[in-house]
């Protein structure tokens, strides 16, 4: 047996078990927070499917725009890291707009506004320079 040569390291450990959603436990399409990761960017071990991931950026998006960043964070119990953008942006429409508006400095979030879609009071995003604006859930 060499099994006592392998390295019990995290990504070892990932490589020998089958990998499967985090959120869901679905074995079918399921993605690497660590592969999407670029060269400057430390991403976790964390795997979720398509489904899943898709439905928590989407779940993430109003939060990124009270904050003025696309920082969608990892869905792992625990875990401090954020997904990578590269898999955030392939994963969500919602997700590229928010990049482009940010991207542009064209997002300026306004306190104790009204959102024209809702009517909801409260943080209001606002694009320059048309002026519309809409509350995180609605813009997201």
């Amino acid at each position: 047996k060499l099994e006592h040569l392998t390295p019990d390291t995290p990504r070892a450990r990932m490589e020998r078990e089958s990998l499967l959603c985090a959120l869901c436990g679905s074995a079918d399409d399921v993605h690497v927070n660590e592969t999407w990761a670029g060269t400057l960017h430390s991403a976790c071990l964390h795997a979720a499917c398509r489904q899943c991931l898709c439905h928590w950026i989407a779940e993430s998006l109003p939060a990124c725009l009270r904050l003025g960043q696309l920082r969608v964070p990892c869905f792992g119990a625990g875990c401090h890291k954020v997904l990578p953008h590269r898999l955030v942006l392939a994963f969500s429409a919602s997700a590229n707009l928010v990049a482009s508006i940010f991207d542009e400095q064209a997002y300026q979030p306004q306190e104790g506004k009204q959102c024209l879609r809702c009517g909801q009071e409260g943080l209001v995003a606002v694009s320059q320079p048309c002026g519309h604006g809409a509350c995180g859930d609605c813009w997201a």
